[in-house]
């Protein structure tokens, strides 16, 4: 090619491009022609529907209902022919939830199934004694004796519910038989000396605490009841005797705490009952006391009226028909 027919072209081409360059106009606003164009934009990416997942859980289906009811009934069936399940149930609604109707279901279940066991009718007597059911606790006892005839602390326990339902001479001969294979048993003393003491026989009874007392002479319900009936003796001396033994085994969480300082009041009813109050305001009791005031009431008629009315409040209160300090107080300065 021509060296200048080259030339011409080159010049013809940079001519064309400062014209541009002058049309746009550097340094001013470009028009839509001279702005640059901008780069296109992506399509968007629509993602495919994925199919849904099933939950592993839901696709276990529960089992039929009449799956359910047949484990349900085979499960019964295994327990009305599980001895000990029933037994276990019983001891626990008995000791610890202290349900005892409850309990009694659950031994029945099990007597139903072993129904000479001694332990499973002497714990169903225990539930009826503290239901107060004490004809259904004997009937229970005797059931323990006959396949146990030797069995001295269900004797025991047996003399306790005949006591409970008042029939005293046969808790008194069902203690006899306990004491003539266990002389030293004193706490059977103790309950025969309280069944005496509540058929009259007051010199027998004093003997049968008395006897309890040689052999555990810091026995605090031996003292205790032994004082009560001194108070109903008038013997002073005994009861002050047995007072000064009972008084160091004493703490503010035994009902005894206020009740034996009540009963030496009554026995001394002209000096003041503030003792008796001091210490009732050291008690940490709450519950009511188990105290029979009933053989002491023959002691309270034959005091003068405004004592007599004293000892009944002290009584209310520990029975549990008061139950506020400042109540007591007051009527007792009243």
């Amino acid at each position: 090619m021509n060296k200048y027919l080259l030339i011409g072209l080159l010049m013809s081409f940079f001519s064309l491009q400062i014209n541009a360059i002058e049309d746009c106009g550097l340094g001013s606003s470009q028009s839509d022609d001279c702005a640059p164009k901008a780069a296109p934009k992506p399509k968007p990416v629509i993602p495919k529907p994925q199919p849904e997942k099933k939950n592993p859980v839901k696709k276990k289906v529960q089992p039929q209902t009449e799956e359910v009811e047949e484990e349900e009934e085979e499960e019964e069936e295994i327990k009305s022919k599980d001895f000990t399940y029933w037994q276990n149930d019983g001891d626990n609604k008995l000791y610890t939830e202290k349900r005892y109707e409850e309990a009694i279901v659950s031994y029945d279940k099990a007597l139903a199934i072993k129904p000479n066991s001694y332990s499973v009718w002497d714990d169903r007597a225990i539930a009826f004694a503290r239901l107060k059911r004490y004809e259904e606790a004997v009937a229970s006892y005797d059931k323990v004796l006959a396949i146990k005839p030797d069995d001295y602390r269900v004797w025991h326990k047996r003399g306790i519910a005949l006591r409970g339902l008042k029939r005293y001479e046969e808790a008194v001969a069902n203690y006899d038989k306990i004491l003539s294979v266990k002389p030293n048993y004193y706490g059977v003393w103790v309950d025969r000396g309280l069944a005496l003491y509540k058929q009259g026989k007051l010199k027998e009874a004093q003997g049968s605490f008395a006897r309890a007392l040689e052999i555990e002479p810091h026995d605090l319900r031996s003292l205790s009841n032994d004082i009560e009936l001194a108070l109903v003796q008038k013997d002073t001396s005994r009861m002050l005797q047995r007072i000064k033994v009972a008084l160091p085994l004493l703490k503010p969480n035994d009902h005894e705490f206020a009740i034996l300082p009540f009963l030496l009041w009554l026995a001394h009813p002209n000096e003041s009952p503030q003792p008796v109050l001091d210490v009732i305001y050291e008690l940490k009791v709450n519950t009511e006391s188990p105290w029979d005031f009933s053989d002491i009431k023959p002691v309270i008629e034959q005091l003068p009226l405004k004592q007599q009315r004293i000892a009944r409040y002290f009584i209310d209160f520990f029975e549990g028909r008061i139950t506020l300090l400042e109540e007591l107080t007051q009527k007792i300065r009243d």
